[in-house]
């Protein structure tokens, strides 16, 4: 993700296009390098020639004076000899002026090169990036679907909580409406018990009092035959 971020800010761009640069930069001071040793190398054989034609000379001025050969043909050759040394000095004067020639040319094909890569190289950095924005599409999409899975799987659990939940809760309010309903049906089977005990009390009482009543009457109908007894019995005397 930090490459991502930085790719979104700008910056993973520039820090791979350094890196580029650092590196065609080492190329290009490698090549310089060897370009330079080859030079040297150049020079060394150049001068190692210089000496073996000047000492080529040293011999044919020594033959030349050992022969006894005419002034005119010494004159020649010590012209010949200042006509080497001229042209050696011009050698070295013009090797500098050479080596900065061939330094430039090699300055322009290291330039030609790397404005020839430099196209090849933005196609492979417009490839790398567009490679690099594929996987982060893909990242991204895998992550939304891992997140709408994962939203979906939370909310499914949420749902079985809040089932279970209430559930749970139903079960609570039902075992305690239950409980409720026995202790008022007991109350009320109290109640009924009691009621009845006093309505049987009541027709107890009830009883008792008409029979007494049957035995106040009993008695008022015994008296009453009592008494006409008595007259009749008075009656059949007279």
């Amino acid at each position: 993700m930090s490459v991502f971020v930085l790719f979104r800010l700008g910056i993973a761009g520039t820090v791979q296009e350094k890196e580029d640069a650092d590196k065609e930069k080492e190329k290009e001071k490698e090549k310089s390098e060897e370009k330079d040793a080859e030079k040297k190398d150049e020079k060394k054989e150049g001068d190692k020639k210089e000496e073996g034609d000047k000492k080529d000379a040293e011999k044919k001025e020594g033959e030349d004076s050992s022969e006894g050969k005419d002034p005119e043909k010494t004159k020649t050759a010590g012209e010949t000899g200042e006509e080497d040394k001229d042209k050696a000095e011009k050698m070295d004067v013009d090797a500098p002026a050479k080596e900065a020639g061939k330094e430039e040319e090699g300055a322009k094909d290291a330039a030609k090169d790397s404005g020839a890569k430099e196209p090849e190289i933005k196609e492979e950095k417009m490839d790398q990036d567009e490679a690099k924005k594929d996987k982060e599409d893909e990242e991204d999409k895998e992550k939304s679907e891992e997140a709408a899975a994962a939203l979906v799987v939370a909310t499914e659990k949420q749902k079985l909580v809040k089932d279970a939940q209430l559930q749970s809760a139903a079960a609570a309010s039902l075992s305690a409406a239950a409980v409720k309903a026995r202790h008022l049906a007991a109350a009320e089977e109290r109640k009924i018990k009691s009621l009845v005990a006093l309505l049987v009390e009541t027709q107890m009482k009830k009883l008792e009092i008409k029979l007494r009543h049957f035995e106040e009457l009993e008695a008022m109908m015994d008296r009453e035959r009592e008494t006409l007894e008595y007259q009749r019995q008075v009656k059949t005397r007279n």
